[in-house]
């Protein structure tokens, strides 16, 4: 309209033209959504703390080689060289059609991508023709399989053991090597988000990317920090499981992978969207009707229960299946069971301590079943009968 009223009829002195630009850019620098700052969040400094301590262990523990660190370090100055050269970039093209130009490095874009493909790809030959798995784990020991010397159940038995320690490596190794190829795909889900262009001209794909960040940086994170704490603290002096002993590292590993993820649910999970701006909705609260804004989270509620299910769930799973045996033995001793108490409540304690902070939004918190949503509502609404749940399973962690 401006622009119309420049050339049709706009007289007066001055330069018309240029006022009227004035005005076209003007309003375009207030009607910006990503221009206002406040009104986005930044994850990115969480995001980092949550994500920096498992590529360690990855690159500088797990890996039987320094290829995948020179590989990432290569790939990482490729992409930082096409993002300074502006590659992809048509800010002159949409300027002589007037559109003002938007950043858009699609081969900024495609080198993140293709540097992930040759990351996992690295990483995948490390971990599977590199690693201790290919050459210790999968070679049956023939020693041990022939000492039974003439008795044939003594050989049979220790095939069986020898079977299914090669099983058990088998799929140790198929879990790293998934975790690792997920932990490089969450880089490079973060490292594409940091394109402003991207919510502008793709929300789609730029909501899809964030959830996904949000709602797998954290299991991933605590299972691998969890894996690599075990075997560090494992190998002491050249000694398997050092002075602690295994029974120690297998009980501490559920309460490392629990504190770890009930820290990235509080940094990563349950924090609000960094691309669209801050999202709130209107509750009534209280005798008066009065109505509050609670933020929303980045994650759907699916997801967020999800979440939830894995810091209550998995910590006694891993337990009971560590010290399976040992717990349904006929001589098992009481320590046994202390312990898996233990390990079952203090996950759930965990649990509900970030639901009555509000790290939770509504819609996380209301999705919960009733076991896991009982004394969590709001504090002008909980009772005595709501919060016994909590109570007793808080009793029998401190007995345990």
């Amino acid at each position: 309209a401006s622009l119309s009223t420049a050339v049709g009829g706009g007289g007066g002195g001055g330069s018309p033209g240029k006022s009227s630009l004035a005005a076209i850019s003007g309003s375009r620098k207030t009607t910006n959504p990503t221009s206002n700052k406040e009104k986005t969040n930044n994850n990115n400094k969480s995001i980092a703390l949550l994500m920096l301590p498992p590529l360690i262990l990855l690159f500088f523990y797990e890996m039987s080689s320094s290829l995948p660190f020179l590989v990432w370090l290569c790939c990482g100055l490729i992409v930082y060289a096409f993002d300074l050269a502006n590659v992809g970039n048509n800010n002159n093209m949409d300027d002589h059609h007037g559109g003002g130009g938007t950043s858009r490095g699609y081969y900024t874009l495609c080198a993140i991508w293709m540097s992930w493909l040759l990351l996992c790809i690295v990483v995948g030959y490390d971990t599977i023709f590199l690693g201790e798995e290919a050459t210790v784990e999968f070679v049956p020991n023939e020693n041990e399989v022939f000492e039974g010397g003439g008795d044939d159940n003594n050989g049979a038995n220790v095939n069986a053991s020898v079977r299914s320690a090669n099983l058990y490596g088998f799929a140790l190794l198929l879990t790293r090597l998934s975790l690792s190829i997920l932990l490089l795909f969450q880089l490079a889900t973060w490292t594409t988000l940091q394109f402003d262009w991207l919510p502008l001209q793709m929300p789609v794909i730029g909501r899809f990317f964030e959830s996904i960040l949000y709602a797998t940086l954290p299991p991933v994170s605590s299972a691998m920090v969890a894996y690599g704490i075990m075997n560090l603290a494992s190998f002491h002096n050249g000694s398997v499981y050092g002075v602690l002993g295994m029974d120690s590292m297998a009980i501490a590993m559920p309460f490392v992978f629990a504190l770890h993820l009930a820290l990235g649910i509080v940094l990563v999970g349950a924090a609000p969207s960094s691309v669209l701006p801050n999202a709130t909705v209107d509750e009534k609260r209280g005798e008066n009707d009065k109505r509050t804004k609670t933020r929303i989270c980045a994650i759907h509620p699916r997801e967020g229960r999800k979440l939830s299910y894995l810091l209550v769930f998995a910590p006694p799973m891993v337990h009971f299946l560590t010290f399976r045996q040992r717990i349904i033995y006929s001589y098992a001793s009481w320590d046994d069971l202390f312990d898996l108490v233990f390990i079952s409540t203090v996950p759930y304690t965990l649990h509900y301590l970030l639901a009555v902070a509000g790290v939770f939004d509504e819609r996380w918190r209301r999705s919960l079943p009733w076991f896991l949503k009982m004394g969590t509502s709001p504090a002008e609404g909980r009772t005595w009968r709501g919060a016994s749940v909590p109570m007793l399973v808080s009793l029998l962690a401190c007995m345990a």
